[in-house]
């Protein structure tokens, strides 16, 4: 059994991906990441294919997430979550000391799961409600090196950029009628989420105290609160052990200097 057998009849180098992902769920964080950005650009590519949707500067992953057709598709939280996928993966091959944690595989495995049953709904024939189970996944040997996950995930990417070539247009979409939605994490979960992920992504580690979370500070605007005391996101500290920038988790509608946000640094 998997949670992906959907997939297995109608787009088979999706469910390929999607498998490899899912076999490494309990035991290889990086191997999750590194099938999950796969399988998220598998279904970004062929929802293009299916709409006849124009292929900007050089196709990759990164570029089809930003136009305005992906836009028009796709809520704000949601592309935000498929960028951290995106980049999670990136980080995966090609920073080793980079520590993936079980957490971003569980929620990587999860946003691909939502999106591949909304593919599935929308492009195949899927046509009931599924929930992801962990009592689906199979007993699997892992994919322990992380190498090996590379290469075979190459490998399987070559196979899908053939398929989605030769694919002919007969597929009639019923996306009109389904709107993606992941629930998977909410909003603010995400931003905390997008911020870890770029912070690694920059060098910064979370486990030598480098990154301090919910930091305790004194000093805040007593309009905010009347003791002056509060707690900040995340500070960055340098090797001397002094604090070198200030990071807060707002909305993306929120100014940076709106009177919403506090002076952090008289803090």
């Amino acid at each position: 059994m998997s949670n992906f057998n959907f997939l297995e009849k109608e787009y088979k180098e999706l469910y390929d991906v999607c498998s490899e992902m899912e076999n490494n769920y309990f035991t290889s964080p990086r191997t999750v990441c590194i099938f999950g950005r796969l399988a998220v650009e598998t279904v970004i590519k062929y929802i293009y294919k299916f709409n006849c949707w124009n292929i900007p500067g050089d196709g990759s992953i990164k570029v089809l997430m930003t136009t305005k057709d992906f836009y028009s598709e796709f809520e704000e939280v949601d592309r935000e979550k498929f960028h951290i996928v995106r980049k999670l993966g990136n980080l995966a091959v090609h920073n080793i000391s980079t520590k993936i944690t079980k957490e971003d595989s569980i929620k990587v495995t999860n946003i691909v799961f939502n999106l591949a049953t909304w593919f599935s709904h929308c492009y195949g024939e899927l046509d009931k409600e599924l929930t992801f189970s962990e009592e689906l996944i199979p007993t699997f040997r892992p994919i322990e090196n992380t190498k090996l996950a590379t290469e075979k995930a190459e490998s399987i990417e070559e196979q899908i950029k053939t398929k989605v070539d030769t694919i002919t247009l007969e597929t009639s979409s019923k996306k009109e009628d389904i709107k993606f939605t992941d629930n998977s994490t909410t909003e603010e979960e995400t931003r905390r989420w997008y911020i870890d992920t770029m912070l690694k992504a920059a060098g910064w580690n979370f486990i030598d105290g480098s990154v301090k979370e919910e930091f305790p500070v004194s000093g805040m605007p007593i309009e905010d609160n009347l003791t002056g005391l509060g707690f900040v996101d995340y500070v960055l500290f340098g090797d001397n052990g002094l604090p070198l920038a200030v990071v807060e988790a707002k909305k993306n509608s929120q100014r940076p200097k709106s009177r919403e946000t506090p002076s952090y640094p008289i803090c």
